[in-house]
């Protein structure tokens, strides 16, 4: 299977430049379709840098049930601390 397209590939590149180089009618055409391919393998490029990104922090960020209820307890206490202070500062 990758022999066959390993092969295909080299013909469709053969094939292009031996177009390019000896008919001038196509040449523009030619390289539009070039300039196109270009830009959705750069945006293929991007897609899969974007998607190892969020695979990666899908895969090390906390999943555990403690962890997660940490984070509430430390949201809790930092909210009702900074309500103490307020409290503190309209008292005084």
């Amino acid at each position: 299977m990758i022999t066959s397209l390993s092969l295909l590939f080299l013909v469709l590149v053969g094939w292009t430049i031996t177009t390019l180089v000896t008919n001038g009618d196509y040449k523009d055409a030619i390289k539009d379709e070039l300039a196109n391919m270009l830009e959705i393998i750069k945006m293929l490029g991007v897609s899969i840098k974007g998607l190892i990104q969020i695979l990666i922090k899908a895969s090390f960020s906390p999943k555990t049930v403690d962890s997660i209820e940490e984070v509430k307890d430390n949201i809790v206490s930092i909210t009702e601390n900074e309500a103490n202070e307020v409290e503190e500062t309209k008292a005084a």
